[in-house]
């Protein structure tokens, strides 16, 4: 936030005082009654939950230019130690219909893997090698934060919502699959 917004501290300060009225809004910890109450009584803000299915209300579509030529990229090397951690990674998400087995692709992005802080392996597709060279990207202007902020001024609960590997979550169009093909040490997968 410094680096992209530097003198956010005391746009704050003159937009916000802070202050604790006491027993105005009691925090509590919300508990598996309080949320289950919530979604007896909000159906429909919760009817597209669910942990198991993808975002079904559309699917993601990437646009390439017409003049684009297909590059297919080999495998990443990846280290012994981590071999049985990729294989067993990309077995759980063909087992969760997220990737399938391809045996040809005219496109193909090589697979790279970041260790996680819990031990855990990330696998993430390197795209700038590939189909970020071609897409067309829609122009839209990012807001400013001066904007951002006074969305906000007149909240007084804010959530936070953190998805569990959120993009893997939309499913993708049939057309948009042969781009998102990825390379690996076990062969060819694309993304559903």
């Amino acid at each position: 936030l410094e680096i992209l917004f530097p003198n956010w501290r005391s746009f704050f300060s003159n937009l916000l005082s802070v202050s604790y009225v006491e027993n105005e809004y009691p925090c509590q910890v919300i508990s598996k009654n309080i949320v289950s109450d919530l979604v007896k009584k909000y159906p429909a803000a919760f009817s597209q939950i669910n942990n198991d299915k993808p975002i079904t209300q559309f699917k993601a579509e990437i646009n390439v230019k017409e003049d684009c030529v297909p590059i297919f990229c080999k495998a990443y090397d990846v280290p012994f130690a981590l071999r049985d951690n990729v294989k067993e990674e990309l077995k759980n998400l063909e087992n969760q219909g997220i990737i399938s087995k391809v045996k040809y692709s005219d496109w193909a992005s090589p697979l790279v893997c970041v260790p996680r802080k819990n031990g855990k392996l990330r696998l993430c597709v390197d795209l700038k090698v590939t189909v970020n060279k071609f897409v067309t990207v829609d122009q839209y202007p990012l807001p400013r934060m001066e904007d951002i902020f006074q969305k906000f001024h007149d909240a007084k609960v804010f959530c936070k919502i953190d998805l569990s590997k959120a993009f893997l979550q939309i499913e993708v169009s049939e057309n948009s699959k042969r781009l998102l093909t990825v390379n690996t040490i076990n062969g060819l997968y694309v993304f559903n």
